[in-house]
């Protein structure tokens, strides 16, 4: 078995552990039972650890914000065609992706928006797409993504909001 974990501080009391990315080359776990151990709560994608860092979920918010462009008009990716997001983002599962079918578009914007550099937010994602989908996509992301996003761009606050009759 060959486990290595790179763990930060713990974040301070009465905030929330959130593990970054667990991977492990032990396809039985056995880098759970130092979890355990320690009492950190894991959640797994297709029962594999193989790394893992630990970061408070303010340190997260803050990462987040950190990558955010500078306006939704710096978002000028591709609207159509078959996209292929580099390994660095999309390192498990599919990695093509046909903007013309929602649900793959659906899940390139998730996967951009929880992994992608901020380099990428302009390379591969679209302001009136995102604001298009946003309504949907928020459901998808998680809070920390979701309320960063919302917080800088009242567009898709606005986008969030349900329509009154």
């Amino acid at each position: 078995m060959s486990v290595v974990f790179a763990v930060g501080p713990l974040p301070p009391s009465g905030k929330t552990p959130v593990i970054d990315e667990a991977h492990s080359y032990d396809a039985y776990g056995h880098g759970l039972e130092w979890c355990g151990r320690l009492g950190i709560p894991v959640v797994l994608r297709r029962g594999i650890i193989v790394c893992m860092t630990l970061a408070s979920a303010d340190s997260r918010s803050g990462q987040l914000a950190a990558r955010l462009p500078r306006s939704l008009g710096d978002l000028e990716g591709p609207t159509a065609g078959r996209v292929e997001l580099p390994l660095h983002i999309a390192w498990s599962g599919l990695r093509a992706f046909d903007l013309g079918q929602p649900r793959q578009r659906m899940g390139l914007y998730r996967i951009v928006l929880n992994e992608g550099m901020r380099e990428d937010l302009p390379r591969f994602l679209d302001a009136g797409l995102l604001v298009a989908q946003w309504p949907v996509l928020r459901t998808l992301v998680g809070p920390a993504v979701r309320t960063v996003w919302e917080s800088a761009f009242a567009e898709l606050a606005a986008a969030a909001r349900p329509v009154a009759a």
